[in-house]
């Protein structure tokens, strides 16, 4: 980490390097044009949090939300 750097990056096996970004914008920017819906209720509290602490929210904001 890197102060202000909007990446991690790793070295791995093989010489091989990792870059994750951390800025929840370019994060979005990378997945969302790969998805076809929002997360569920059900995977937001399995993956977020429990929406009594953490509200639930559209993700992608161009995506449907799925209750399924």
């Amino acid at each position: 980490f890197a102060k202000g750097s909007d990446y991690l990056l790793a070295s791995c096996s093989e010489s091989e390097i990792r870059v994750w970004p951390t800025d929840p914008n370019i994060l979005a920017e990378q997945i969302c044009p790969k998805l076809k819906r929002n997360m569920t209720r059900d995977e937001w509290k399995k993956y977020v949090g429990n929406t009594e602490e953490i509200d639930y929210e559209s993700s992608c904001q161009n995506l449907p939300i799925s209750e399924r």
